[in-house]
């Protein structure tokens, strides 16, 4: 398997580097909204959102993901407790054996257009996986520091300014009369895009040089490409990325 290689452009970058807990605290920004619209939803129509920690509906393993998720994923294996961590690298590994079944000279960072997002949509077509962050109860064991993707399943969202929406997919695919009935939540897309983006080419002066840069990748691919990249912490693990965002 090939790593990529830094460009000369990336080695000689000179962007100043932003303190870790800066990224932090405006990943927490980023993602606040989106945890507050599940807030919303679940105070004025209570118990028609079945979305939540533990719910595994939509949690298949080929989907892709931003090298902002990559560094939330780092965080969320670089806190758990060694012995699960390995658990979920093995699992990692086999949903990437799966993958490399169909593209055997794809590797590290994963990245989705490397293979071409048409061959990338075709593995998940051809091969039945479940995402390798869930546990054996269904749960997921990265849920403080999941996808952005992921946190924004459950609901559909419009831009308040007009002209952007996204659809909810696991309403039209696993939902009842009243899931369905939940209108459009109200979220700055563009806004989002935009703070995203710049996060993105923050984060990577955090991550190690071959995973570094703006690229799309899946959570398997991602959780093996960091597995070798952390150092073990105490059994105790440490404490959540974002202590402060309500659950969805």
């Amino acid at each position: 398997m090939s790593i990529r290689p830094m460009t000369a452009a990336a080695m000689l970058d000179l962007t100043p580097i932003v303190p870790a807990g800066l990224l932090e605290a405006r990943d927490e920004a980023l993602l606040e909204p989106i945890a507050a619209a599940f807030v919303r939803v679940r105070a004025t129509m209570p118990g028609a959102l079945p979305c939540g920690r533990g719910c595994s509906q939509c949690c298949v393993a080929f989907f892709d993901v931003t090298s902002l998720d990559v560094w939330r994923l780092r965080e969320g294996l670089r806190r758990m407790p060694l012995e699960l961590r390995l658990e979920v690298v093995a699992r990692a590994r086999e949903v990437v054996a799966l993958a490399q079944t169909a593209v055997p000279e794809w590797g590290p960072p994963y990245d989705v257009r490397d293979i071409g997002a048409m061959a990338f949509a075709s593995i998940g077509q051809r091969v039945s996986a479940r995402c390798p962050a869930l546990g054996p109860d269904g749960a997921c064991q990265v849920y403080d520091h999941r996808p952005r993707i992921c946190r924004l399943q459950g609901l559909s969202y419009v831009d308040p300014s007009g002209g952007a929406a996204l659809p909810d997919f696991c309403a039209e695919v696993f939902g009842d009369e009243e899931y369905l009935a939940i209108p459009p939540q109200p979220l700055a897309l563009f806004d989002q895009w935009e703070a995203e983006a710049g996060l993105r080419r923050d984060v990577s002066n955090h991550l190690p040089p071959a995973l570094a840069g703006n690229y799309r990748t899946f959570v398997a691919g991602a959780i093996c490409a960091l597995a070798d990249t952390l150092e073990p912490l105490p059994a105790s693990g440490a404490p959540p990325l974002h202590p402060t965002l309500a659950p969805r």
